[in-house]
Formats: C-alpha cells, structure tokens, sequence
C-alpha cells in the first residue's frame, strides 16, 4: 500500500529558469488535495517545496491547512500566523517532505 503522498507541484531550479507558461492556481492543487484525501483518507499527504512561491501559494497553504493536510514544507508565515490563531497544532522538523 501507500505510506503517505507528496506533492511536489512545480519550481524554478534556477534563477535563470523561468515558468513563464505554468499557471497554478490555488484552488486546482486544493481540488487534487481533496480528490486525494477521498481516495486515501488515513493516508498523510505532503505539499513539497516544489511549488510556486507567493500569494497564490499562501493562498493555497491556508486552504490545505484549513482541509487537513498534515505536512507543509517550508510554510509562508501567513500560514504559520494562521495556524496559531486558529489553535492548529504544529512543529518544525529539518527532514526532505519525500523522506
């Protein structure tokens, strides 16, 4: 079976790379979380740091959070703001989220 589900989305690797074309919206990885969570309910899933960075993953970090999701790498500190006001509990841990 499966152990746990990682997203790993999309992100630069280079400063001179760019996704000029690649439109990721919030809303679409929360509809894949959700899917998933369907599929696979005791499973943990995982947003990676493969992913775009800025408001629209803010965005779509406080709506995983908000849905469950057990593991965000590297969260904005609006997700963490979040998190504390709303009583989630959380800790930080130094390991790759496909570990």
């Amino acid at each position: 079976g499966v152990n746990s589900v990682v997203f790993a989305i999309a992100k630069r690797i280079t400063k001179h790379q760019e996704f000029k074309d690649l439109k990721i919206r919030a809303q679409d990885i929360v509809s894949l979380y959700e899917y998933a969570r369907e599929l696979m309910p005791d499973i943990p899933v995982t947003i990676g740091c493969a992913r775009p960075s800025g408001e629209e993953s803010e965005k779509m970090e406080i709506e995983l959070l908000s849905r469950g999701i057990n593991t965000i790498a590297f969260p904005s500190e609006k997700t963490v703001d979040f998190a504390i006001k709303n009583g989630i509990e959380f800790a930080f841990t130094e390991q790759c989220c496909a570990i």
